[in-house]
Formats: C-alpha cells, structure tokens, sequence
C-alpha cells in the first residue's frame, strides 16, 4: 500500500467519523455553544493537516528533482 492509498483512507475514515460526530450533535444540539466550539476545531485541525501535508508533498517533490 503507497502513501497515496493510505492518504485515501484516512480521509475516507475522517470523513465517517466527521458525519457520525456531526449527526451526534445534531441529536444533542441543546448544548450549543460546546458543539459549535469542538466543530470549529476539528476544521481548523483538517485545515492544518491538509496544509502540513501540501508542505510535505512540495518538498518531497523538491527532493525528488535534486536526485
């Protein structure tokens, strides 16, 4: 399995978890605040992933057209 499948995956398992989680508050949407607080960070840590992992794949890219 490369990388490439791997990166598919996770994204595929992040996206189960992200839909059960927001069904999950869906049913216990009277704590409002909380919800929209742990929402907000788990898109801001998507962001940051995908922004971590665009920076790796550049300078892996950089790596490969010095060899």
């Amino acid at each position: 399995m490369n990388e490439r499948d791997k990166l598919t995956y996770t994204m595929i398992y992040l996206n189960a978890f992200l839909a059960c989680f927001l069904l999950i508050s869906l049913i216990f949407s009277f704590n409002k605040t909380f919800t929209n607080v742990v929402i907000y960070a788990i898109v801001i840590l998507i962001f940051v992933f995908g922004f971590k992992y665009k920076l790796s794949k550049k300078n892996n890219n950089k790596s490969n057209g010095n060899e």
